[in-house]
């Protein structure tokens, strides 16, 4: 199936990026089942004429009937867009509440490994196509704000990069969305103050969307993508490492057996 009729799955469905994301793809062509915890992902997904699937990506065997699903209302899958997060809105990690943690690790990296444990072998087996995970600034810098959400856009950070080479063998492009500061309800509102201070403005979902198919259409895999206001959608590329060089030579290789 070519990119412009991919079988999609989105997370995070009912609002913000989600919501958007999928209101485009199917304006794109196309067809798409929208997932989310909340209920209202129904009514996106009637607005639109995609499907819905009411699940907590946060739980493996919810995996099962989110796959169930695409298989049988969208024989098969071409992108997985891994989106859903929530924040944990905990300032002070000495005092924070930790069912916050709980809750936002189990959603933005639970959902995300579980996410791609599922749906790794189902695009793998319509001969590959694409991963996006939706990570955050927060993951490549400090958070000042909400350190247990960085905590968790890290990992998701770190997972995505770990398994983009081993997936990309596999046919499987995976790639990172790192927005900044998005207009939706879940933003603090002191967040808003000082991006209203600073001159800048919020960026919409629906431009975050239009990014998606930006990277999409790239067709590239291994990459880091910041979307900010007043930058759009620029590409990140971590400082290598120094690594150190040998003091000695390598071990030679032991014979194979005979």
């Amino acid at each position: 199936m070519g990119p412009e009729h991919r079988r999609t799955v989105v997370t995070g469905a009912a609002s913000g990026i989600g919501r958007a994301t999928v209101e485009l793809l199917r304006r794109e062509g196309d067809e798409v089942l929208a997932v989310d915890v909340d209920p209202r992902g129904q009514e996106v997904a009637d607005a639109c004429g995609a499907r819905f699937v009411r699940a907590d990506v946060s739980d493996p065997d919810e995996w099962a009937r989110i796959i169930t699903a695409t298989e049988s209302e969208l024989g098969g899958l071409d992108l997985l867009f891994l989106n859903a997060g929530v924040p944990a809105l905990e300032p002070d990690v000495l005092t924070a509440d930790l069912d916050r943690l709980t809750r936002a690790y189990g959603v933005n990296v639970g959902g995300v490994l579980h996410g791609l444990r599922a749906g790794v072998p189902l695009l793998e087996r319509d001969g590959g196509g694409d991963l996006l995970i939706t990570a955050s600034l927060a993951g490549i810098m400090p958070y000042w704000s909400d350190p247990l959400y960085s905590l968790t856009k890290h990992a998701a950070v770190g997972l995505a990069r770990s398994v983009a080479r081993p997936l990309g063998k596999r046919g499987v492009r995976v790639n990172l969305l790192c927005p900044g500061v998005i207009d939706t309800p879940i933003t603090p509102d002191h967040i808003r103050v000082a991006m209203a201070t600073a001159g800048l403005e919020p960026l919409s979902p629906a431009a975050v969307a239009g990014y998606v198919l930006e990277i999409l259409g790239k067709r590239d895999s291994d990459r880091i993508w910041l979307a900010q206001p007043q930058l759009g959608l620029v590409e990140y590329v971590p400082a290598p490492v120094p690594m150190p060089a040998p003091v000695r030579a390598p071990m030679p290789s032991a014979p194979s057996p005979a």
